[in-house]
């Protein structure tokens, strides 16, 4: 991390914006449709978080536990689709630049500085 970190940190030092890729967006849809579907962490959340939330008495259980993960997905993709949207705006528009990639590379390589530091404090205690 303190490698990454410090990578991040020297990239932030330049001004150059960062290339364009083409077509990115259908290859970050597809690549981030195949991880949400493989993730094992969901389906361990559903399987040890939703129950508690199920009763019993209130009727079929499959059911009661359908109706909370498709609530859960509808919440999902209205956050999701809220943050796509306002990056495409954001995008298109030219917010940002090569300045707001400076902060965000220097923003990142910190937090992974201190990610690194914390964990191995935590670590050595």
């Amino acid at each position: 991390l303190v490698y990454l970190g410090a990578k991040r940190l020297v990239a932030a030092q330049r001004r150059l914006p960062l290339p364009a890729v083409p077509h990115a967006g259908a290859h970050a849809f597809r690549t981030g449709l195949a991880i949400a579907l493989t993730n094992p962490q969901l389906a361990a959340f559903f399987v040890s978080f939703l129950p508690h939330f199920i009763d019993p008495l209130r009727g079929s259980t499959s059911l009661q536990f359908l109706e909370l993960g498709l609530t859960f997905n509808a919440c999902s993709f209205m956050v999701m689709s809220s943050i796509g949207i306002g990056t495409g705006i954001a995008h298109h528009a030219d917010l940002g630049g090569a300045r707001l990639g400076q902060v965000m590379r220097a923003v990142s390589g910190t937090a992974f500085i201190a990610v690194a530091a914390w964990s191995t404090w935590k670590l050595l205690r």
